[in-house]
């Protein structure tokens, strides 16, 4: 493979006269995302790390050593196998390598460099290195496997519940409220539950030709269930018993207990695998008036969007809490930065 991008590089320059005027190549890893040009680039090389899809846990399950071209339901599977699982995405259909670039969880990295030698890039050898690969964005060279941290894991209560539209005040509610309770900054919350992850609050509005549907869906999770709890729905473990989304009606619930598979198969489930897709992003305060400015917004769009009646159009507003807690847990300084002198 790496051969055949040298003479390929040669052989363009050679027809254009600069590398600088076509596209080489791109990379494509799990090849998840649905956005144009997220993988491919018109009149380049597609390099596609698919046949690099193992899942190698270690002998004492510290570690698991990951195929930069695997999607984490296969990595799931093979790790629920052992009791164990480690950070990665929430939906089975995402592809290791856009995920993992910037994990604080990973100890090594396998990566083909430009001068195409292969090396293993950890905190004592090729720090530097390690550190870029850390959260410092792309064109380093081309990553064919992560080892990162694997710890014991056993089955999680998630999935979730769907509700009516008419009641999005009271769930734009209880995703301020629950949001509040799993942030350790919060005053007057010492004991933040530990197990407690999301929630996630989905506004989603089906547009056939003729008609729309508008459904809300929120996904709960809990890593700790107490073994006695069962998969009934009324046994909410945790935190979550105690939230205002226990006592909103919905008229489906899939929450129940079930392995880390099982739990990103529910995520992927709503995931559109053959539409384009367009995503936004930002970013506010858990503000109640700013979380209800973001939905008025979106309510604001749906109605032109109604008007055109585009056909099998889904259009989607996701409230997802990013706690920074969160994202130091384990270690205060997740990305290995030093500290300024």
């Amino acid at each position: 493979m790496i051969s055949t991008i040298g003479d390929e590089h040669v052989e363009r320059e050679e027809r254009v006269g600069s590398a600088d005027s076509i596209g080489l190549f791109t990379v494509r890893s799990g090849g998840h995302s649905p956005l144009s040009c997220a993988a491919n680039l018109q009149h380049s090389l597609e390099i596609d790390l698919s046949p690099f899809n193992e899942e190698k846990p270690s002998g004492d399950g510290s570690c698991t050593k990951i195929g930069t071209g695997a999607r984490w339901g296969d990595v799931s599977m093979a790790l629920d196998a052992r009791g164990l699982a480690v950070v990665g995405a929430m939906a089975s259909h995402v592809g290791i390598g856009g995920v993992t670039l910037g994990d604080s969880n990973v100890i090594n990295y396998e990566i083909v460099l430009a001068n195409i030698t292969v090396i293993t890039a950890s905190e004592t050898v090729h720090s530097n290195l390690w550190e870029a690969l850390k959260g410092g964005s792309n064109n380093f060279g081309i990553v064919t496997h992560f080892t990162v941290r694997s710890s014991p894991s056993t089955n999680v209560w998630s999935n979730f519940l769907y509700i009516g539209p008419g009641q999005y005040q009271k769930v734009l509610s209880a995703f301020h409220q629950a949001v509040r309770n799993v942030d350790p900054n919060t005053p007057d919350n010492s004991t933040p539950d530990e197990g407690a992850a999301g929630p996630l609050a989905c506004f989603t509005i089906l547009q056939q030709s003729l008609f729309h549907v508008q459904v809300i869906s929120n996904n709960l999770v809990h890593t700790r269930p107490p073994p006695q709890r069962s998969s009934l729905t009324s046994s909410w473990p945790g935190v979550w018993v105690d939230s205002s989304f226990k006592s909103i009606w919905r008229f489906r619930s899939t929450l129940s207990m079930g392995s880390m598979t099982s739990a990103t198969d529910g995520t992927n489930a709503l995931s559109s695998l053959v539409k384009r897709q367009l995503l936004a992003t930002t970013t506010f305060k858990n503000d109640p008036r700013t979380i209800d400015a973001a939905h008025k917004a979106y309510s604001a769009g749906l109605q032109s969007l109604c008007s055109a009646r585009v056909k099998d159009l889904s259009f989607t507003l996701v409230l997802q809490p990013l706690v920074p807690a969160w994202a130091c847990k384990g270690d205060p300084n997740p990305c290995g930065f030093d500290a300024p002198s």
